[in-house]
């Protein structure tokens, strides 16, 4: 093949998908993280948004003896910014700052329902591995979230209470409790000095009837001694 023809062949059909498959690939990579960052932005704003309330909260219960009612915060409206003139002044005249990427307005819950003891704000980050979310004793997932409706909001700041609901469990489940030892063939005999070796079908057997079984002779003697736990149906089990 002359030079001239090998500077004319074009790329291959195998050649062009794995550049395309390349491409595709730093693509998604560049989307994903820039979305991640996105959300790490939007969630900057919010904890910012919610440190100020926590300040613009006090000046406001110091010249009221008290908290915002919820009914007064729910009339605010994010979109027309009406009904909010009752926090413009501990605002510097300006409005009342909303959800950057929803323009919702965060949770707002009194305690108790007039707002003279303390309060709940709470909002919903898009990171849930946040470490700020389970600190502030709330939960990663949207269906849980800090216990309050709706569930997708999973962090925030309280005054007077916990952030999350008291009335919610936030529990971790137990593990299931694990025994100190193997189980195994070994049981105890009737004279519960020694011990013996049994097998699979009669190791299920005697465990049925409450008696513990081990995976070591020696730790099994040594119990059996300590314990005196004698099982009875190792008599006519084979």
């Amino acid at each position: 093949m002359s030079e001239k023809m090998k500077i004319l062949r074009g790329f291959t059909l195998s050649e062009i998908m794995i550049v395309v498959t390349v491409i595709a690939i730093v693509a998604l990579l560049g989307f994903l993280s820039f979305q991640r960052q996105t959300l790490r932005g939007f969630d900057s704003k919010r904890k910012t948004d919610l440190a100020n309330f926590k300040v613009i909260f006090e000046d406001y219960y110091n010249d009221h003896n008290c908290y915002p009612t919820k009914a007064m915060w729910d009339l605010y409206d994010c979109n027309t910014k009406a009904n909010g003139d009752f926090l413009k002044p501990y605002l510097n005249g300006k409005d009342i700052p909303c959800d950057p990427q929803t323009n919702e307005r965060y949770l707002y819950i009194t305690i108790p329902e007039d707002g003279c003891t303390g309060y709940h704000l709470l909002a919903a980050l898009g990171d849930t591995s946040d470490l700020d979310i389970v600190n502030s004793g709330c939960d990663p997932s949207p269906l849980r979230g800090c216990g309050f409706d709706p569930p997708k909001y999973n962090y925030g700041i309280s005054m007077g209470g916990t952030v999350a609901n008291p009335l919610f469990d936030f529990s971790a489940p137990l593990p299931t409790p694990t025994p100190g030892f193997a189980q195994g063939n070994w049981v105890c005999t009737p004279q519960s000095v020694f011990c013996q070796n049994v097998t699979d079908g009669c190791r299920q057997q005697v465990e049925a009837a409450g008696c513990l079984t081990y995976f070591d002779s020696n730790m099994c003697t040594g119990l059996c001694l300590i314990r005196q736990n004698v099982c009875q149906p190792v008599v006519n089990c084979q």
